[in-house]
């Protein structure tokens, strides 16, 4: 089978597809949005994405993306550059190592 551009474009979007939705929730969970209870719930969505993508595709969603989203979550709020990606590192790491008790 050839590989024709609309293949390449195709795998492309398969294999960033994880790192799209985890950038797109960093940024909803900045975005101000006045919903009740949404405050304690925004700051939480990457690392949902996070999780799940460390425990069913892990291959997809490298350390490195994670550390990127991390990086980019920290500017993005105004928090100690470092503190976000620790987080999401560590529960990528313990989740991948760990994957197959979970």
């Amino acid at each position: 089978m050839k590989s024709t551009v609309w293949y390449r474009i195709d795998a492309l979007a398969k294999n960033l597809t994880p790192f799209g939705i985890t950038l797109i929730l960093v940024l909803i969970g900045v975005v101000p949005l006045f919903l009740p209870v949404y405050a304690r719930v925004a700051p939480l969505l990457p690392v949902m994405a996070v999780y799940h993508w460390a425990m069913h595709r892990p291959r997809l969603l490298p350390a490195y993306a994670v550390f990127l989203i991390g990086f980019l979550q920290d500017v993005l709020t105004g928090m100690p550059i470092g503190v976000n990606v620790v987080v999401f590192l560590t529960i990528y790491g313990v989740v991948v190592s760990q994957r197959q008790f979970f």
